[in-house]
């Protein structure tokens, strides 16, 4: 059923965003889950569908995945104390009459038209060279997702706290579509801001730390593995038996971290240098029983790497 005065028999209509900016839910609902968002001035084309007595805009949505799916908007937020949220647009009607007496030094009135982005400012996002894929976490609430590099562009989803996304850190946002130049100038990618701190919002995205990949263990020490550059971090160790301690990761693909007592747990997290609240997930190894050939009086310690302990607990190599 359609409420009165709105488009009915599933006609599809033309609508204006009037409000400064207005929700697109999964259903019918002001307690669905949110798809996305439209800023005033848009013209959108949907069918209106009443649910509880409210009228319902049904308009197609682009998701985060390209995928497209239904969407809802409330066309009045009387009931949430928001007055008119959408506005038909009325197909013009040709009247020659009146148009005749219409003055010639009249000025013609010009619609308002919400801004667009301009293309020449975002060609070094659009023409970045291509980087490295890299994996993050959203950390804000819920943060926009635009179809070009610019926050007055328009938003075709949002991204909710806890989301991991990968793609191409490009100039403070993050692409998270493998997409040529010429698409991305069509508007066709998914772009979402990295910090939000010049609008007052603080960090929006933020590079979540791997756990360290253990690739062998020795009986004083482990082998450690990872497919990133890891120079911006720190290892940190915490020692079953023995001292607990944390050391800089240098670069390379493979470090070696020594000083660790024989048949123990050892937990060990990358942490970002100079952020102490930035660190990844814990791993836990084990180091091996020292062989029987190895036992000396005294502390059992590996042969191969005694003379390494001589320095300190927490020696490095890196390979």
């Amino acid at each position: 059923m359609v409420a009165v005065g709105y488009p009915s028999g599933g006609t599809s209509s033309k609508w204006k965003v009037v409000h400064s900016r207005v929700i697109i839910r999964k259903d019918a609902s002001t307690t669905a889950a949110i798809l996305g968002f439209q800023a005033q001035g848009k013209i959108l084309e949907g069918v209106v569908q009443e649910v509880s007595g409210q009228p319902w805009l049904r308009v197609q949505h682009s998701g985060i995945d390209g995928k497209e799916c239904d969407g809802y908007m409330l066309i009045n937020g009387a009931s949430v104390g928001l007055g008119q949220l959408l506005e038909r647009v009325k197909d013009p009607v040709a009247r020659p009459q009146a148009q005749a007496r219409v003055k010639a030094q009249d000025p013609v009135p010009k619609a308002k038209t919400r801004a667009k982005p301009n293309l020449g400012d975002l060609s070094k996002w659009i023409r970045h060279a291509n980087v490295q894929a890299s994996r993050f976490q959203v950390v804000a609430n819920v943060v926009m997702v635009r179809n070009m590099p610019s926050t007055q562009a328009d938003a075709v989803g949002v991204v909710k706290k806890g989301e991991i996304l990968d793609g191409q850190p490009r100039e403070g946002w993050l692409l998270v579509d493998e997409k040529g130049p010429e698409a991305l100038e069509r508007g066709e990618g998914r772009w979402i801001l990295l910090d939000g701190k010049e609008l007052g919002l603080g960090q929006l995205l933020r590079p979540q730390i791997p756990a360290p990949v253990v690739s062998k263990s020795f009986a004083t020490s482990i082998q450690l593995t990872f497919d990133m550059d890891m120079s911006k971090y720190e290892l940190e160790v915490e020692c079953e038996i023995g001292e607990s301690f944390r050391t800089p990761c240098c670069e390379g693909k493979s470090m070696l971290v020594h000083g660790l007592h024989p048949g123990s747990d050892v937990r060990l997290r990358f942490v970002s240098q100079g952020k102490e609240d930035e660190t990844g997930e814990w791993e836990v190894a084990e180091t091996t029983d020292v062989a029987e050939w190895e036992v000396t009086s005294g502390a059992a310690v590996s042969s191969v790497h005694a003379s390494a302990l001589q320095d300190g607990p927490a020696l490095l190599s890196v390979y």
